[in-house]
């Protein structure tokens, strides 16, 4: 057999198959209807790496910028142990007042620290961790400290 004839006979197209043509079913790409949706203690338990006792941050500074729904203030990290040791953060106090909706407020505490937690570039600040006890109505988030950053 010669190389052109041989070529032609590995170019020859070959046609499909039924099964090749085959779709999935739907119930193959739809999400289950049964999964478990988590809850806002197992999303957080996830994130558990993130997590920082609050006697492990000292403020350093007075109260600083007040938001519509936190406050912020500087502090330093006071683990004994660590690169965290000394590194000063900002600490984002989400207040919790009598009129506040618990639910919401823990879902969009933990969607925030969830988001952040995912997010990493040069321009956006870093999380540092959360301090979370949402039945003594306690979040915050730690960030990185960045001067003269907003």
């Amino acid at each position: 057999m010669d190389l052109d004839q041989d070529n032609n006979q590995n170019n020859a197209q070959v046609p499909p198959s039924d099964s090749n043509l085959t779709q999935p079913s739907i119930d193959e790409v739809a999400p289950d209807p049964v999964a478990k949706k988590l809850s806002l203690e197992e999303r957080l338990g996830r994130l558990s790496k993130y997590r920082i006792r609050p006697t492990s941050i000292r403020s350093t500074a007075k109260p600083g910028e007040k938001g519509g729904k936190a406050d912020l203030v500087q502090a330093s990290f006071k683990r004994k142990r660590g690169a965290l040791r000394g590194k000063r953060v900002a600490v984002k106090k989400i207040r919790y007042t009598d009129t506040t909706d618990e639910e919401k407020f823990s879902k969009e505490f933990v969607h925030e620290v969830e988001l952040l937690a995912g997010l990493s570039h040069e321009n956006i600040v870093e999380l540092v961790g959360f301090v979370e006890d949402l039945k003594l109505r306690k979040a915050w988030i730690v960030l990185s400290w960045e001067p003269n950053g907003n």
